[in-house]
C-alpha cells in the first residue's frame, strides 16, 4: 500500500525590488528583507503552517503558487496577492500563511529601512513514502 506524503517545497525568489507607489523605485538595495531567523526558519515556518487543501489533494492538483507581497519598513507584510495561481484552494492556503507571518527584518538602503516587493513561490507536491 502506498502512502502519500505531502511536501512543501519552498524556495525564495526575490526578483522585483520596488519602492511602491509614488516613492522611489529600488533597483538595488543594500540589504534584502529577511524572515526572522533567516531562510531556514522561513522554510520551517512554511512547512509547519501550510496545510495541503483536501479539495486539491482529491483533485490531484500539484504545482506552485507565487505570492507577491510588500515587506514594509516596520517589517510588516502588506499587499499580499497571488501572481501565479494553482487552484482556488491552494491559492487561499498560500495567502493565509503569508498573511499570518511574523514581522520580517526590513530591507535597508543607505541605512534606512525601505519597502521591498517580495515574491514567494510555494510548491504543493505529492510524494510516495516508498521513495525514501
Amino acid at each position: 500500500m502506498k502512502f502519500t506524503k505531502i511536501f512543501l517545497l519552498l524556495f525564495v525568489a526575490s526578483v522585483v525590488f520596488n519602492g511602491c507607489g509614488p516613492a522611489k523605485q529600488y533597483v538595488k538595495v543594500d540589504r534584502m528583507p529577511e524572515f526572522p531567523g533567516g531562510f531556514k526558519n522561513l522554510v520551517a515556518y512554511m512547512t509547519q503552517n501550510v496545510q495541503y487543501p483536501e479539495a486539491a489533494m482529491q483533485a490531484g492538483v500539484q504545482g506552485t503558487v507565487i505570492v507577491t507581497f510588500i515587506v514594509e519598513p516596520d517589517g510588516s507584510i502588506t499587499d499580499c496577492h497571488v501572481t501565479q495561481s494553482l487552484s482556488p484552494s491552494c491559492d487561499a492556503e498560500a495567502l493565509r500563511v503569508v498573511k499570518a507571518m511574523p514581522r520580517w527584518t526590513p530591507g535597508m538602503d543607505k541605512g534606512e529601512p525601505i519597502r521591498v516587493m517580495f515574491n514567494l513561490p510555494v510548491s504543493f507536491k505529492f510524494s510516495n513514502d516508498e521513495d525514501y
